[in-house]
């Protein structure tokens, strides 16, 4: 058992700890806009207008391709981890980003869904309840009609949840799973209270009838799972995590992995901890048919960070699941749905190099390539332009045209043509403790510097492998940590 800041962290759109390895929840990132777009968006919690800086700095959203080929980016938190209503739609013809109308409830950690007519159902995630007097997880929907510009309500959720994931299903319905929330069923030792625990329960919604009903439950508690959905319409969870978060008479708060020991937190040992992410190392599959779930294989030996605490899941085109991960993607699993087997590819060359790689999203080409760009320089703090790219026939990483901006932390979206938007994202640079700036914009530990948010947004094009820049515009300047350690 520990006593950490996991709570404090989900509140700030940080990281969940897993194990002492930090790794996000939910892949996503503080994503920026051009500086043409106009302020988008209100801040729920302040009842403000958001800032430029908001929508440029924005996390923890959600992003979902329409139909018509535009980009819809959805809630997330500004800079001060308020959560936020604001949308905006990007234009992949005109090359251009506008605003849409705002989400009736600030989010973040939330999922979107677009569904078979084209809308996109918006389900739960972290926000304002109660009229705004406390914050928590949601059980809120919402349904944006993109020919129209407008959101409408739809049915809440049985159990609000954030963190969690979501899939459309073969008939048009939409199947919730996991995360984090309150789980009534759990009995808590006395003089404790449970902040938040992870749930194993999964719904379904339809959006025909607008109502929602139970689904069988995952097999084991997971909040932040990666979702695949196959080709046959089955869906995959694997990965996330298992915490609880509960609090003492006297106020500390202490999280441990294994919500199903909230009975006697105190009791907690390492290897109780162990055996829920040896768990978490096997996957599960469900199946529309038959509306069960089914546990997949272990992983060989255990591979560290690439299951249990993955950091990329996507399907390769002959079918099989590749699970991606290492500080230069060097550690690559597959699985082989027949045979319900893993295997571990040697792998050629390397990809992006990263301290984070949780922050670094990688991209599924149409030509079945995977894209990765950005990063850090080797060895140093310096964020990094630099592009590989994964040829899964061979397992072989390359370098190739490099970004027209340094970044990491950066939104990433595969465009109905085949290219590649890239959005905001952050420049980290190293600075010393004589640095004469203010000090919150110098980082506390063992690496000091700063990192300033991207305005800027550029496109990759597969068939030239170049990046071309939207707009050049200027870092935003704004300052975090950079000590590693602290995201």
């Amino acid at each position: 058992m520990r006593t950490s800041a996991f709570l404090m962290l989900l509140l700030s759109a940080a990281v969940a700890l897993d194990g002492g390895y930090p790794q996000r929840v939910r892949a996503a990132a503080p994503p920026g806009v051009s500086q043409r777009i106009a302020p988008d968006g209100v801040s729920a919690v302040r009842g403000q207008p958001a800032t430029p800086v908001d929508i440029a700095t924005r996390k923890q959203h959600t992003t979902t391709l329409l139909t018509d080929g535009r980009v819809l980016v959805v809630g997330g938190y500004d800079l001060d981890t308020h959560p936020l209503a604001g949308a905006a739609l990007f234009d992949p013809v005109s090359l251009t980003w506008s605003t849409t109308a705002l989400l009736d409830t600030a989010r973040a950690y939330h999922t979107a869904t677009r569904l078979r007519d084209g809308r996109v159902l918006v389900v739960g995630g972290f926000g304002c309840r109660d009229g705004c007097t406390v914050g928590g997880e949601l059980s809120s929907a919402e349904i944006y009609d993109p020919t129209r510009g407008v959101w409408s309500p739809a049915a809440p959720m049985a159990t609000a949840r954030s963190v969690h994931g979501a899939a459309l299903l073969p008939d048009g319905r939409v199947l919730i799973t996991g995360g984090f929330g309150t789980d009534p069923d759990l009995t808590v030792a006395p003089s404790f209270t449970i902040l938040r625990s992870t749930l194993r329960s999964a719904e379904i919604y339809d959006p025909d009838t607008d109502t929602w009903g139970a689904a069988t439950p995952l097999h084991g508690r997971r909040a932040g799972a990666n979702i695949v959905t196959l080709a046959d319409g089955r869906i995959v969870a694997l990965s996330g995590s298992d915490l609880a978060t509960v609090k003492d008479s006297t106020g500390r708060v202490t999280d441990f992995r294994g919500s199903e020991f909230v009975a006697d937190p105190l009791a907690v040992t390492n290897e109780q901890e162990r055996a829920v992410r040896d768990f978490l190392d096997r996957g599960e599959i469900y199946d529309p048919a038959t509306g069960d779930w089914t546990l997949m294989a272990s992983p060989p030996d255990r591979s560290p960070y690439c299951l249990s605490s993955v950091h990329w899941v996507s399907l390769l085109r002959d079918g099989r699941i590749i699970c991606i991960t290492g500080y230069e993607f060097e550690q690559v699993l597959t699985y082989d749905l027949t045979a319900d087997r893993w295997t571990a590819p040697r792998i050629s060359g390397h990809g992006p190099h990263t301290s984070m790689p949780y922050v670094l999203p990688l991209v599924r080409l149409e030509d079945g390539r995977i894209l990765g760009a950005g990063g850090e320089d080797t060895g140093s703090p310096h964020s990094a332009a630099d592009t590989f790219l994964l040829d899964p026939a061979t397992f072989t990483w390359r370098p190739t045209g490099a970004m027209t901006v340094p970044r990491q932390d950066y939104t990433a979206v595969l465009l109905a043509d085949g290219r590649v938007l890239v959005f905001g994202g952050r420049q980290y640079e190293r600075r010393s403790l004589s640095d004469p700036r203010p000090l919150a914009c110098i980082g506390q530990g063992s690496s000091f510097g700063i990192a300033r948010y991207l305005a800027s947004s550029e496109i990759f094009d597969p068939a030239t492998e170049t990046w071309t820049a939207l707009d050049p515009a200027p870092p935003i300047p704004a300052c975090e940590d950079l000590n590693p350690l602290t995201p």
